[in-house]
């Protein structure tokens, strides 16, 4: 050592990244891979020598069932695909990025533009039933009790209703009875002569009917009277029983958060919604709370829907939330979050890389893996970037 050299104490260590100081690292930084290799810059991958490629098809976003024995993906190309060693195409024509939720033995798969649903024996359908056209009504020679009379028709879809259509409404005068056209639903309901209640008239196929039924008559009353479908949106979710998604709206920069009734998930009541700030980028349901993230806060809608903020910083885009499953099949109690400032927890919050901030990225897909006893998050980050906290 040189004589009379100055000497420097140590006193604390901020850690790589600190947010007070920060210093970016790169993919190779903080990712061992045993089947790749990662370049000097530490942000690509290949293939090592001897390894092949799972598949040559680009996929948009991948799901597999809390009891591992289902794997769904999408490919670029819009093709629904169901991998089971082989990817066996269910349906085509899936437009944007997926989002996926499941609910009991149902996946769904959805966004914006289109939301489809997979039951445990791969049959894809629509989740939203269409809601009907409104009736056409005209008078015709009769005798119904005079008065002013509603008409509504539904769709049944798996055996259930759909939301109504629009009511359509017509006075007779005591001679006459009503044409009804336009039927293209599979149910009609009518409230009869100044009646607000509607009841069955009749289940058909077909397309014109002429109504001259007295009001004891009709059956039981309409369910889904003021229900709307549910809308496609991004960020599906589930929590207590309802299907959850999100509708951002860039003229107010605000997101509203749509709820389906209870195990009824295409239907809605329509003011029965949540708006947050910002675009919600992804949500979660836990037994403690929905767990929403957007582009700049984290927080959660508590059971009886209270909107509490715990981090004033968001998130990528994509499954940035990873349900922790801690045996297969069982409901998840907790989520690691992928945010802006770091790997967080919930519920309840908590920052498990405070001085630690991860590339951020337009996407980001995060999934809890566990082997032979270890537990790891693992992240896939497209494309990478430098952290908001970062210099």
């Amino acid at each position: 050592m040189i004589a009379n050299a100055p000497t420097l104490a140590v006193s604390q260590f901020g850690g790589i990244m600190n947010k007070a100081d920060a210093e970016t690292v790169g993919l190779a930084g903080f990712v061992v891979a045993d089947n790749v290799n990662i370049d000097g810059s530490g942000k690509h991958l290949f293939a090592r020598d001897g390894q092949t490629a799972l598949s040559n098809t680009a996929f948009a976003g991948g799901f597999a069932t809390v009891d591992a024995k289902r794997c769904y993906a999408v490919t670029s190309a819009g093709d629904l695909v169901s991998w089971n060693g082989a990817a066996s195409t269910l349906r085509s024509g899936f437009v944007g990025y997926p989002y996926w939720v499941q609910i009991g033995d149902i996946v769904f798969v959805g966004n914006e533009n289109q939301c489809w649903r997979i039951g445990a024996d791969n049959v894809v359908e629509d989740n939203a039933t269409t809601q009907p056209a409104p009736l056409t009504l005209t008078p015709s020679p009769g005798n119904l009790p005079a008065g002013q009379y509603r008409f509504t028709q539904v769709s049944l879809t798996r055996g259930r209703e759909s939301a109504p259509s629009v009511e359509s409404i017509i006075t007779v005068d005591g001679t006459q009875n009503i044409q009804v056209s336009g039927i293209t639903g599979q149910r009609i309901y009518v409230a009869p002569a100044d009646s607000r209640v509607f009841g069955w008239w009749r289940d058909t196929t077909q397309s014109v009917l002429v109504y001259a039924q007295a009001a004891e008559t009709l059956g039981e009353e309409l369910r889904t009277l003021n229900l709307q479908p549910m809308p496609a949106g991004q960020c599906l979710a589930s929590y207590e029983g309802r299907l959850y998604c999100s509708v951002y709206d860039a003229r107010t920069d605000q997101s509203v958060i749509y709820r389906s009734l209870p195990f009824w998930w295409d239907l809605c009541e329509p003011m029965d919604m949540k708006i947050v700030p910002g675009e919600v980028r992804a949500m979660a349901g836990l037994p403690a709370g929905l767990v929403i993230g957007t582009d700049r806060q984290i927080g959660y809608m508590d059971t009886n829907d209270n909107w509490i903020v715990f981090a004033d910083y968001g998130m990528p885009r994509g499954r940035a939330i990873a349900l922790d499953v801690k045996i297969a099949g069982e409901e998840a109690k907790e989520c690691w979050i992928w945010t802006h400032h770091g790997v967080c927890k919930a519920l309840p919050f908590q920052e498990v890389t405070p001085q630690f901030a991860p590339p951020i990225a337009d996407f980001v897909g995060t999934a809890i893996v566990r082997r032979d006893g270890d537990e790891r998050l693992v992240a896939t980050l497209s494309p990478f970037d430098s952290p908001d906290n970062a210099t």
